[in-house]
């Protein structure tokens, strides 16, 4: 996404983007954590894959398509 391009290689962000990102309450986020601006780590298991923050769309199918297992056996 270009914002966390912007911010990640420029280090050029806009206060409001960055206040919806810091609010942003979504489900997803008990799978992830915000290790730094636009950037998340998931904590599912062992998995600890860090990366550029996309949208909560991508980490939801990161969840669909590596973790479905593991998430299917903790509900």
């Amino acid at each position: 996404m270009w914002i966390s391009h912007l911010y990640l290689k420029h280090g050029i962000y806009n206060e409001e983007e960055k206040l919806r990102w810091e609010n942003d309450d979504d489900s997803v986020w008990k799978y992830f954590n915000k290790i730094d601006l636009y950037v998340v780590k998931c904590n599912v298991m062992l998995c600890n894959n860090v990366s550029d923050y996309m949208h909560n769309t991508d980490l939801k199918n990161h969840l669909k398509h590596i973790h479905s297992h593991e998430i299917a056996a903790a509900t």
